[in-house]
């Protein structure tokens, strides 16, 4: 399970102790489409990291849930906030198609930074990922519907293909006329 330990070796060196701790907690895990990986509410129990499959971001807002992203095969899943503490999940995630990911529990992670402080150099890294993708998202909707078409197409190029166009839109806040107007550059067949 060294998938986890080459993941957060992208960001800094970890020591060979934090390695064998985390390769000593992770597994396999499968999910089914439209599983709830997390669900808004219930406190979340693993950060993950996709090996195949998509699943997408949800919030909600009053009745209304809205589609804050799409993760893909290397791709981190997680709550910032479990990071540190065991709280209580604001966003929820759920599978798009089925999905195979490496868990590791928070209670894991919580424990490693508590045992070893340079591991925050590590949550701070992905403190910051999460902050990116809300940018990169609040960027895209600044855009005009064409703009957005194209950067989402850009950004989510690697699984562009397995996301269903009515979560796009729902992603892009543009109606399905206007995707397909513009969709056709995107998809020509």
């Amino acid at each position: 399970m060294q998938i986890i330990s080459a993941f957060f070796n992208q960001f800094h060196s970890l020591s060979i102790s934090i390695q064998q701790r985390i390769e000593e907690n992770c597994a396999t895990i499968y999910f089914e489409r439209n599983d709830n990986i997390d669900i808004i509410g219930k406190t979340p129990e693993h950060f993950l990291l996709i090996k195949s499959g998509v699943v997408k971001s949800i919030y909600q807002v009053s009745n209304r849930l809205i589609i804050t992203g799409f993760k893909g095969p290397g791709d981190a899943l997680f709550h910032v906030s479990s990071l540190f503490d065991d709280t209580v999940a604001r966003e929820g995630f759920k599978v798009v198609n089925q999905v195979e990911a490496i868990v590791l529990p928070y209670k894991v992670i919580q424990e490693i930074h508590s045992r070893y402080p340079e591991f925050l150099i590590h949550l701070l890294k992905l403190v910051d990922i999460k902050l990116l993708d809300l940018r990169r998202h609040a960027q895209m909707l600044s855009e005009t519907a064409d703009r957005r078409i194209f950067s989402c197409a850009k950004y989510f190029s690697h699984i562009l293909a397995d996301i269903p166009k009515q979560q796009l839109c729902q992603f892009l806040c543009i109606s399905r006329t206007t995707f397909y107007f513009y969709g056709k550059i995107l998809y020509p067949n």
